[in-house]
Order: structure tokens, then sequence, then C-alpha cells
């Protein structure tokens, strides 16, 4: 979405741009916790820029799409980043690891209220 809010333009530019830019800055803040969540654990987050390209699950899009497409592909975007976060919540045995189930769980429904304000542009 930080290409998103460069490249958006139209009548409703502002409120887009706007968005766009709410929408990852909120990432970035997600991404730190992740990552403390996991130092917490005694794990390490990816660290460099590569490890980083071999664990992406996003798609790359072109930047000249329309700013209807670009909130096509955001809702694509935070779907899949929702199924993956309810993917690896189930595979923790339930009472076995409460913090990282607690996390996982408000991150589930951080997404979730993010994906219907995006789903509400595109409707």
């Amino acid at each position: 979405v930080w290409e998103f809010h460069w490249n958006v333009k139209g009548p409703s530019f502002g409120s887009y741009h706007a968005d766009f830019k709410e929408l990852y800055e909120t990432q970035i803040e997600r991404v730190d916790s992740i990552a403390e969540r996991l130092r917490a654990l005694g794990a390490m987050p990816p660290k460099t820029l590569q490890q980083v390209i071999e664990l992406k699950t996003m798609r790359e899009v072109d930047p000249s799409i329309t700013a209807s497409e670009m909130w096509g592909e955001t809702n694509f975007t935070w779907k899949s980043l929702l199924d993956e976060a309810k993917e690896i919540l189930s595979k923790i045995p339930s009472g076995t690891d409460p913090g990282t189930e607690n996390f996982l769980q408000g991150l589930v429904e951080d997404i979730e209220k993010e994906l219907w304000m995006i789903r509400m542009r595109i409707s």
C-alpha cells in the first residue's frame, strides 16, 4: 500500500492518499510488534532484505493501476494477511502459549476490522 499512497490519483486523491498512509503506517507498527514477539520467544526475525524477500507472500502489483484497482489489490492482500494469521493461530495447541495466542487473536481482530473498512471502499 505504500506505493499506492504515492501513486494514487483521481477525484478522491486526498482521502485515498491519507487512507493508504494510515494502512502502511499500521503495517510498519505491526511488523515491529511481530518482530518483538519473536524476540520475546527467543527467535530471530528476518534481519536482511534477502530474508524478507524469501518470506514474502504478497504479489507484485503494477503501480499504474486505477484507484479502484488499488483498493481491490489491497483487499486481496489484507485477506491473505488474515488467512495467514488465522493459519498460524490454528497451529498453536490451545493453552500452550497464551501470550502468542492472545497476540495473534488481537492481530486477527485488527486485520478483520481493516478488511471491513477496505471492502467498504470497493463495494
